[in-house]
C-alpha cells in the first residue's frame, strides 16, 4: 500500500503538470485516461512533447513546442487557407483547408518537426492517441506517424457511406450498412491491419482500450488486436435482444434475459475468457469498474472480477496484471520504441526503461540512444494490488563479424590437433562467445572467445573445414564462417645433409653438399638452410650462404655450393653449421659441421734453453711448442747429443719426434736420464730440433739438460800433507764435500798414531765431528801445536776422517801434519856484478820465501821466490834496477 501511494502521489504530480501546460481542448483527454483502469491492447503514439500552441495568422499557422532537449521553442510556419477542424489533441496539430489535409508533430527523439498532407474532403476528423481518421464520400482514411521508421503510414478502406467512426488506442471502427469495419496500427509490423464482417446493421459499435464490441443478428460481437501474434483475436456469443451492452477497461459485459455475460481478453493465453451467471431476478444497473462487472439483483449487488493468476472469473475484484509488447527489438541504437500496453485492470502505470529513465504514460514512445540491454520493467497497479512484467531490449541488431584461421593459414596439417586463431569484431565493443564445429558435426557449447583455440580435426586424410560462429553480448549470433585445411597423416619428411661431419682443405675453394629428404612426400616441402658461425668467421674464413629449397613432391635431393676463403694466417682448423630450418612440410635434422683444415705452417722451437734434472728424474721431459696454434698435425724432430754427460753412464742419446695434434700448442721431449752411484757434479746433455714437418724452425732450437748428481757428497781433505812451521800455535786444516747437500752432513775426525811427533809434547791428540750446515761444503779441523824446545828437527802426526752421516769419506782421507821447526832468515850481499847484485839467503831447510824489494821502505813488491836447500842457504843475482838510485830488499815467508 505505500508502494500505491507513492504512485498516487506521482500521478497527481503528473496531473498537474499536464494541466498548466495543456490547452482546455486536452483536458477532457487528461479526465478520460484517469478514468481508465483496465486493460486493452493500447497503442499511443502521440508524440511525447504535447503543449502544442497553435495559432493562425494573415494565412499563416504557427505552431511552436518547447524543447527541453533544445531548451528552446521550436516552431513550424505553415502556409494555409483558414483552418477548418484545427485540432491540438495529445501533441497532434491536424486541419483542413482547401480540399488538403494537415497533419504536424514534433519528433523531439529527432528535434524536427513530421509533417503529413494529402488531398482529402474529410469530414468529421478524429484525432486520439495519435492516429488521425477521417471519412470521405465512400471510404474512411487513416494516417498515424510511427517514429521507429519516422515515416507516416496512411491508408484508405473503401466501405461505402459511413456511420460512427471512431478511433482510440491506434484502433479505428466503423460501420456501413450490415457490415462492420475495424483496423489497428501494428508498429511491430508498421502497417495497418483491418478486417471487415458481414453482422447487420448496428446502432452500439465502440471501442474501449483496444477492444471494438457491437451487437448485430442477435449476437454480441467483441474483437482485440493483439500485436504479438499479429492478428485481430475475437469472439461471438448469442444474445438475443440486447440493449444494455457495456464495453470498458477491456471487458465486455452484457445481458440477456436474467443471465449476465462477460469476456476478457488474456494477452498472454490469446483466449477470450468469459462467464455466465443466472440470476433468481432481472439484473440491473450492470456496470464494469477497474475491470470488475457488478449488476444488482432484489436485495443485494453482485461483483464478478477476473483473476490473471487463475485465469477465471470469480467473486471479488479484477486483480492488475502487467503485461506489454513493444514495437522492436535487436535493433540498433538510437531507436525509438512504442511500447504497447496489454495489462489488465490498471489504474496506475509506472514505466522504468533501464537507462536511468522513467514514464507515467499508460502506453509510451520512448528512444534508447546507446548498444546495451535494456531490463524495462513496467508497474501496474490498481486500487486491489498491483503487478509487474519486465521484458528485456536490446539496441544492437548487428550480429558480429568474425574470421577463423587454422593453423596461422597453413594448407596442410600431419595432426587432426589444430589450433584456430579466432578474431570477431562488432558493435558492442566485444564479442564475448563463441561455439565451433567441424561441418556436419553437432555445434560445441557456447564458450567464451579468446584468440586461440586448440581443436580436433574429425577423422580420415583429406579437406577438414571448421565452421565458427560468434556471439555478442547481446544474442546476436555471426553467419557460421569457415576455415578449411587439408589433412595427411603421411609423416612429413626429415630434411638432413649426407653426412653430419666433414672436413675441407683451406685452399679447396668450392664445394658441394648434398640436402636431402627422408623419404618422398606428397607435398611442396620447402625449407631454408644457413651458415651459421662456431670458430670460423664468414668473411675470413668462408663465404656466407643461405637460401630457400623447394622440394617439388617426389623430389628427395638438392645440391648446394659452399665457398672457403684461403688465407695466410696459422691458426687451428675452424668450424662453422650448415642449418638446416624446416619452413613448411618437413621436419629439420641435424647441422651439418664443416670443418677447414688450415694449411699455413705454424713455427716451432723449445721453451726453455736450458733445464735442470736430477739424475733420478728416469724420463726428462723437454717442453716443445708451436708459437701459434696450427690446424695440421705437426712432426719435430730431435736428437740427444751429450756435453760433459757421458752416453751410457748419465743418459740415453738418441732421436725422436715431437708430435702435435691440430690446435696442440706444446708437447714434450723425452730424454732418458740414467740414474748412477756416482758422486758427480753436474753434467750437460743437449736437444737439438731438426727441421719439422708442417712447420718451420724459431729461433732457440736447443735446450741444455743440466743433470744434477743425486748421490750424497763425499768429505776429503784438500791434499794429503800440510806443513806447519813455528813452536807454538793452532794449526788449521780444511776439510771440503765434493758439493753442497740438501741435508745437514756430519764428520768425524781425529788424530792417530804413527808419525814422529808425539801426542801431548809436541800437538794435543784430538777427536771430533765437523758438522756441515745444509749447502755448507767447507768447515776446519783445528789441532793445538805444543812447544817443544828440543823439536829441531821435522816431525811429523797423522789426522784421519773416519765416519760420515749423509755422506761418505772420500780421497784423501788421511792427512799428514808436517811440523817445521823455525829458524831466522837473513840475506847479504856477496859482490856486485856485471848483471846486478849476487845475494845469498839462509833460512829454514826447503822453505820458499818472497824476495821482495822497496824504493821507500814503504811500498813492497814481490820480485822473485827462492828456495832454501836442505842445508838452508840459497844464491842469486837480483838485476840492478833500471831508474831507482836504491833499493831495499826483504824476504817474507809465502802464505
Amino acid at each position: 500500500m505505500g508502494y500505491l501511494r507513492r504512485m498516487n502521489r506521482q500521478l497527481k504530480q503528473n496531473q498537474m503538470k499536464f494541466l498548466r501546460s495543456f490547452t482546455v481542448e486536452v483536458w477532457g483527454v487528461i479526465v478520460c485516461w484517469l478514468g481508465f483502469q483496465a486493460w486493452g491492447a493500447v497503442i499511443d503514439l502521440s508524440p511525447s512533447l504535447q503543449s502544442v500552441q497553435v495559432r493562425y495568422s494573415l494565412g499563416q499557422l504557427y505552431c511552436s513546442v518547447f524543447d527541453p532537449q533544445l531548451g528552446r521553442e521550436v516552431e513550424e510556419v505553415v502556409s494555409t487557407g483558414v483552418p477548418a477542424n484545427l485540432s491540438t489533441n495529445q501533441g497532434v496539430v491536424t486541419w483542413s483547408s482547401g480540399g488538403q489535409i494537415f497533419v504536424r508533430l514534433y519528433d523531439a527523439s529527432r528535434t524536427n518537426w513530421a509533417r503529413f498532407q494529402t488531398s482529402a474532403v474529410p469530414y468529421r476528423i478524429q484525432n486520439v492517441d495519435g492516429v488521425v481518421a477521417w471519412s470521405e464520400k465512400d471510404a474512411v482514411r487513416a494516417v498515424v506517424y510511427d517514429p521507429g521508421i519516422d515515416q507516416w503510414v496512411h491508408q484508405r478502406w473503401s466501405s461505402g457511406s459511413t456511420y460512427n467512426l471512431q478511433t482510440t488506442n491506434g484502433v479505428v471502427a466503423w460501420s456501413s450498412g450490415s457490415t462492420v469495419f475495424y483496423a489497428a496500427y501494428d508498429p511491430l509490423q508498421h502497417q495497418w491491419i483491418a478486417k471487415y464482417e458481414e453482422t447487420g446493421p448496428t446502432y452500439d459499435l465502440g471501442i474501449r482500450s483496444g477492444v471494438v464490441a457491437w451487437t448485430g443478428a442477435g449476437q454480441v460481437h467483441y474483437r482485440t488486436y493483439d500485436p504479438s501474434r499479429g492478428k485481430w483475436m475475437g469472439g461471438d456469443a448469442p444474445a438475443g435482444s440486447v440493449s444494455n451492452l457495456r464495453n470498458a477497461d477491456g471487458v465486455v459485459a452484457w445481458t440477456y434475459g436474467n443471465t449476465v455475460y462477460g469476456v476478457l481478453y488474456d494477452p498472454r493465453s490469446g483466449r477470450w475468457i468469459g462467464f455466465q451467471e443466472a440470476q433468481s431476478g432481472i439484473p440491473s444497473n450492470l456496470q464494469i469498474q477497474q475491470g470488475t462487472v457488478s449488476w444488482v439483483i432484489p436485495g443485494r449487488t453482485v461483483q464478478r472480477g477476473f483473476s490473471p493468476a487463475e485465469k477465471q472469473w470469480g467473486e471479488g475484484p479484477t486483480l492488475p496484471l502487467a503485461f506489454f509488447l513493444v514495437s522492436t527489438n535487436h535493433v540498433n541504437a538510437p531507436v525509438d520504441v512504442v511500447f504497447v500496453d496489454l495489462s489488465i485492470a490498471g489504474w496506475l502505470w509506472q514505466w522504468d526503461f533501464g537507462d536511468g529513465t522513467q514514464s507515467w504514460r499508460r502506453a509510451p514512445v520512448h528512444r534508447l540512444e546507446s548498444i546495451g540491454k535494456f531490463p524495462v520493467r513496467l508497474v501496474v497497479a490498481n486500487g486491489h494490488g498491483m503487478d509487474s512484467f519486465q521484458q528485456e531490449l536490446i539496441t544492437d541488431a548487428n550480429p558480429p563479424i568474425g574470421t577463423v584461421v587454422i593453423n596461422h593459414g597453413a594448407r596442410w596439417t600431419t595432426n587432426r590437433v589444430v589450433t584456430l586463431q579466432l578474431s570477431a569484431e562488432d558493435d558492442s565493443g566485444g564479442v564475448i562467445q563463441v561455439r565451433i564445429r567441424n561441418l556436419e558435426e553437432e555445434w560445441s557449447d557456447w564458450e567464451p572467445l579468446s584468440s586461440e583455440r586448440i581443436w580436433t580435426l574429425s577423422e580420415g586424410d583429406g579437406w577438414k573445414t571448421v565452421e565458427v560462429q560468434f556471439k555478442d553480448p547481446y544474442g546476436n549470433m555471426s553467419d557460421p564462417v569457415r576455415a578449411s585445411i587439408q589433412l595427411d597423416t603421411t609423416p612429413p619428411p626429415v630434411v638432413h645433409f649426407a653426412v653430419t661431419e666433414t672436413n675441407v682443405a683451406e685452399k679447396i675453394g668450392t664445394f658441394q653438399v648434398q640436402i636431402l629428404l627422408s623419404h618422398p612426400f606428397t607435398r611442396l616441402a620447402k625449407v631454408h638452410y644457413e651458415t651459421v658461425p662456431e670458430s670460423a668467421q664468414p668473411g675470413i674464413n668462408y663465404v656466407f650462404a643461405g637460401g630457400d629449397l623447394y622440394f617439388q613432391p617426389g623430389m628427395t635431393n638438392w645440391t648446394i655450393q659452399l665457398q672457403i676463403l684461403d688465407n695466410d694466417l696459422v691458426e687451428t682448423n675452424k668450424t662453422f653449421l650448415v642449418r638446416i630450418t624446416a619452413l613448411q612440410e618437413a621436419i629439420a635434422g641435424p647441422p651439418l659441421r664443416v670443418r677447414i683444415l688450415d694449411d699455413d705452417p705454424a713455427t716451432a722451437q723449445v721453451e726453455l734453453i736450458s733445464v735442470e734434472f736430477l739424475e733420478s728424474v728416469g724420463v726428462a721431459k723437454i717442453p716443445i711448442k708451436l708459437l701459434q696454434p696450427s690446424g695440421m698435425e705437426v712432426w719435430v724432430p730431435y736428437v740427444v747429443t751429450n756435453g760433459t754427460a757421458q752416453p751410457g753412464l748419465d743418459y740415453v742419446p738418441g732421436t725422436g719426434f715431437v708430435h702435435f695434434a691440430p690446435g696442440q700448442t706444446q708437447a714434450f721431449a723425452p730424454v732418458m736420464i740414467l740414474d748412477n752411484t756416482l758422486d758427480q757434479t753436474n753434467r750437460t746433455v743437449f736437444l737439438r730440433l731438426l727441421e719439422p714437418t708442417n712447420a718451420v724452425l724459431g729461433v732457440y732450437t736447443e735446450t741444455v739438460i743440466y743433470i744434477k748428481d743425486n748421490d750424497p757428497p763425499t768429505a776429503r781433505f784438500l791434499s794429503s800433507e800440510i806443513r806447519w812451521r813455528g813452536q807454538a800455535g793452532e794449526v788449521e786444516i780444511p776439510v771440503c764435500l765434493s758439493k753442497p747437500w740438501k741435508d745437514m752432513v756430519l764428520v768425524d775426525y781425529a788424530t792417530i798414531a804413527g808419525g814422529t811427533a808425539k801426542p801431548g809434547i809436541d800437538y794435543v791428540s784430538t777427536a771430533g765431528t765437523l758438522i756441515f750446515s745444509p749447502g755448507e761444503t767447507q768447515r776446519s779441523i783445528r789441532i793445538p801445536i805444543l812447544q817443544n824446545p828440543n823439536r829441531t828437527q821435522e816431525r811429523v802426526f797423522l789426522v784421519q776422517l773416519q765416519n760420515a752421516i749423509n755422506g761418505s769419506i772420500g780421497f784423501p782421507s788421511l792427512l799428514k801434519v808436517y811440523l817445521i821447526p823455525s829458524q831466522p832468515m837473513h840475506m847479504e850481499v856477496l859482490r856486485v856484478e856485471t848483471e846486478g847484485l849476487r845475494l845469498r839467503a839462509s833460512g829454514p831447510s826447503g822453505a820458499t820465501v818472497v824476495v821482495e824489494r822497496s824504493e821507500d821502505l814503504i811500498h813492497w813488491d814481490p820480485v822473485r821466490e827462492v828456495t832454501f836447500s836442505k842445508s838452508g842457504v840459497t844464491e842469486w843475482t837480483e838485476p840492478f834496477p833500471s831508474q831507482a838510485s836504491k833499493a831495499f830488499y826483504r824476504l817474507m815467508m809465502k802464505e
